[in-house]
């Protein structure tokens, strides 16, 4: 009879407290980057679309949760918000409510590497350009 002894793997131990940190400072830093882009980004959006959308009223919020920047008017309501859950991907949810019409949505989901300007500046147009075709049918 051969017995062979197995010594118990060593425990790595995990810093819990170090993770959280990490992972809040990963997280704030995608936030204001996120803040930095979206706030002027709806702004200069919102000068530029409320001469052509009459009678469309138009809101937006930024802030740490979410971001949405939103159309409505009578014939319907159209909601573009960007959130972050993680720290890895950022969502985007583009909702258009219309009447006497059935409910339109989609979810993105954009790697935060690859977020910028340009790509949620072409994202917000299309959603613009989407809500005037809803409600002009």
């Amino acid at each position: 009879n051969c017995f062979i002894y197995a010594k118990e793997p060593k425990k790595k131990e995990i810093n819990l407290d170090v993770n959280v940190k990490n992972f809040k400072l990963h997280k704030e830093n995608l936030v204001k980057k996120l803040e930095k882009i979206l706030s002027p980004l709806f702004y200069q959006t919102q000068k530029r679309i409320e001469e052509k959308l009459f009678e469309t009223k138009i809101t937006q919020t930024v802030d740490e949760e979410k971001s949405t920047f939103t159309l409505e008017n009578e014939k319907g309501k159209s909601s573009f918000t960007v959130s972050c859950p993680g720290y890895t991907k950022i969502n985007i949810e583009i909702i258009h409510d219309i009447k006497n019409s059935e409910l339109k949505a989609e979810k993105l989901f954009v790697d935060k590497e690859e977020i910028n300007e340009e790509k949620i500046e072409y994202l917000l147009d299309s959603f613009i350009k989407h809500f005037q075709n809803y409600i002009n049918n």
